[in-house]
């Protein structure tokens, strides 16, 4: 039995209960929210430094809700600065809404803890998704990434100049349901400095969905960590620091993430000082309940396991799973694990997996032994306050997990003992001076043999 280090791997399906229908009540444009809902604050890294107040430039039929021209990007703005918005029919001038005067519209009042906005957001977006070809608005100047969902293009906007990354999914594999609520809930959380930001921009072509969205320049999380050594420790603080407040701001708008990992970490530097938080595919709001999912991934919490549907299964057994923050805190404890050593703790967690089985076992003592000799293998190195935070982070009791933000009380504390914080610096090193780590913690992946 070996451990497993660090690797790149494919994103599980999962499959929800659907959703409500979509509303057709198009008492409030959706740009007005994009508005209200900017992306993230200036802080954010992107091309140029400055990004220009940018109209989607799109045209669109009678009646149809436009894009503010410039739309705002980098600057929220306040009630007393939006107009009156104006519906285009007598049946619906009843449901106008005044934002003057700082009467903001009684749906953004909406209970935001329980994720409701969302909704409202997706219902909006569907009535204003406007038709036209990438080519017509944008230049596309190469792709920077693909996956199953689909790629991610680096286009400049045709009349602006504005650079930005471009989500594109194929319709073919894609449900727009699925679309709206990436999209929306990204658009919702992008004020945050440590969440990629968006540039309210969506539409669909004949072949596609897509909206854009902040260019980072940069690479992921995962590109940086060394197979089996990982990254200093001093970095990956800083990480976890910026990464806990991004999924505290999530969980308080009563949503969820479900896709922390290394992947979806992008690094804004080459010292890992400032990161985002990327990719809400999979996010769904608190509470939304997960019949099953495809396959398993590391960072998947045991609860989330018991509904997976392994290779050759027909149906899973399980009740049925409601998606919680503590599946982002379990999440969130595994990919510290991986930044800190280069390893993955276990490739599932489930019973036949014996590294997590050791790891259980350990979790399930009364008094939970900091000796070397009882503590599992993979653990040996961390000090007992890093375990303490482990043990609080990847509790096997969903009650008793810890939420996030409670790392912060461990981030003064040594979390690898001093021979292996001093053996992790010398490979360090001994990479940079072969010339396989131009950066402080720019360390490349190596492929799994």
């Amino acid at each position: 039995m070996c451990a497993s280090y660090i690797r790149r791997g494919s994103v599980p399906v999962d499959v929800v209960p659907a959703q409500q229908p979509l509303c057709q009540d198009p008492s409030l444009p959706w740009h007005t929210l994009s508005s209200l809902y900017p992306s993230s604050s200036s802080q954010a890294f992107t091309v140029g430094r400055e990004r220009q107040g940018i109209s989607a430039g799109m045209e669109m039929g009678p009646g149809a809700a436009r894009p503010c021209d410039p739309l705002p990007i980098t600057t929220p703005k306040t009630a007393k600065q939006c107009n009156a918005i104006n519906t285009d029919t007598d049946k619906n001038k009843e449901k106008t809404y005044n934002l003057e005067r700082g009467k903001i519209p009684p749906m953004i009042e909406l209970g935001l803890a329980d994720g409701s906005l969302i909704d409202e957001l997706m219902e909006l977006t569907a009535q204003s998704l406007t038709q036209l070809e990438i080519q017509e608005r944008f230049n596309i100047i190469k792709e920077i990434g693909r996956g199953k969902y689909g790629k991610v293009l680096l286009v400049t906007h045709r009349f602006r100049g504005t650079p930005m990354a471009l989500k594109v999914m194929p319709k073919a594999s894609t449900k727009l349901q699925g679309f709206l609520r990436e999209y929306c809930i990204s658009l919702h959380l992008s004020c945050h400095p440590c969440i990629v930001g968006l540039f309210g921009i969506a539409f669909q072509s004949n072949e596609h969905y897509c909206f854009a969205q902040e260019l980072v320049i940069g690479r992921d999380l995962f590109a940086v960590i060394q197979p089996k050594v990982g990254i200093p420790e001093s970095s990956v603080k800083r990480c976890v620091l910026q990464i806990a407040s991004a999924l505290e701001f999530i969980h308080s708008h009563g949503l969820v993430h479900r896709d922390v990992k290394p992947e979806n970490i992008l690094l804004l530097d080459n010292h890992c000082c400032q990161v985002k938080l990327a990719d809400f595919g999979l996010a769904q709001k608190r509470g939304t309940l997960i019949r099953f999912i495809t396959g398993t991934l590391p960072y998947m919490a045991p609860e989330l396991c018991t509904v997976a549907l392994m290779e050759g299964q027909k149906e899973v057994t399980a009740p049925p799973l409601s998606v919680e923050p503590s599946l982002d805190t379990w999440a969130f404890g595994v990919v510290i694990f991986c930044i800190l050593t280069g390893y993955f703790p276990w490739e599932r967690c489930m019973d036949s997996d014996d590294f997590y089985q050791e790891f259980a076992d350990w979790c399930r003592m009364k008094e939970r032994p900091n000796t070397e000799e009882d503590i599992p293998p993979l653990w040996k190195r961390f000090t007992p306050e890093a375990m303490e935070m482990f043990g609080k982070l990847l509790a096997l009791d969903v009650g008793k997990r810890c939420t996030v933000g409670e790392v912060s009380t461990y981030v003064e504390k040594d979390w690898l003992k001093k021979v292996h914080r001093i053996e992790q610096q010398q490979t360090a090193e001994r990479s940079s001076a072969s010339g396989n780590n131009p950066g402080h913690c720019e360390m490349e992946i190596q492929p799994n043999t």
